[in-house]
């Protein structure tokens, strides 16, 4: 996330991705903004010309107050914001985006070469905390996206299951959230492991992994889940792991 040693001429809004990443929260935490209808956010490049990596605004006006990415071969990832009036944490769309980008980043040299970035998804909350979903295995997690969104069924399961566990923590009176960041966190973590048939995602361990920023962005963490009493089957902690 460090500012690179050189930015391209075009598109000229270009900004390291660090920056953009401080930009989307300012957005959410700053008291005096106004973008709660609708996600801010931007397209993260890797450019094989200049070996760099930047970020450039993403539209935002497209339906649903959901962010437009741009669609190209080189745009790794993206990353967005989420405000007071939109959900949590990732939401599914959220998830079936990173597909999109694991699609389209077709760099041949990007898949034998270490130092070349993988698909990512960035979301900050409303909080500011920031948050980003990557596949552990891309070819297993793209088929899967790819059956529950040409599944009726699956994929009706797949939304309202997510949206009912977050409406949980919906206080519809007066208009506002009133979970923990734990909270959301746990939450979307049991969805994409399914630890729960009846509340969960309904196609397994969808094979994601999930970070947090440090604060800062100094660096990452992987949150995952662990069982701490084998004889309580249903009570999780989150495990934060630091990233080298």
């Amino acid at each position: 996330m460090q500012s690179p040693t050189s930015l391209p001429t075009i598109p000229s809004d270009a900004v390291s991705i660090k920056n953009a990443l401080l930009d989307l929260i300012s957005k959410v935490t700053n008291i005096n903004n106004n973008y709660g209808d609708h996600e801010e956010g931007y397209n993260l490049v890797y450019n094989q010309i200049i070996n760099q990596m930047y970020a450039f605004p993403a539209d935002h006006s497209g339906a649903n107050n959901m962010v437009q990415y741009y669609h190209n071969n080189q745009i790794f990832g993206g990353a967005h914001s989420h405000q007071d009036g939109l959900q949590p944490q990732f939401s599914h769309n959220d998830i079936y985006v990173l597909k999109q980008f694991i699609q389209q980043f077709n760099i041949p040299a990007a898949a034998s070469n270490p130092n070349y970035p993988a698909p990512v998804h960035i979301m900050v909350s409303n909080d500011g905390n920031v948050y980003a979903i990557m596949a552990e295995n891309a070819e297993f997690f793209s088929a899967l996206m790819y059956d529950i969104y040409h599944d009726t069924h699956k994929l009706s399961k797949f939304r309202k299951n997510l949206e009912k566990e977050y409406q949980d923590y919906f206080w519809p009176g007066q208009n506002k959230w009133t979970g923990s960041q734990t909270q959301y966190e746990m939450t979307f973590l049991k969805f994409i492991k399914d630890v729960n048939e009846a509340t969960g995602n309904g196609n397994g361990d969808l094979g994601l992994k999930m970070y947090r920023a440090k604060p800062n962005l100094t660096g990452w963490q992987e949150l995952t889940l662990i069982q701490p009493n084998e004889l309580q089957p249903n009570n999780y902690i989150i495990n934060p792991i630091n990233c080298n």
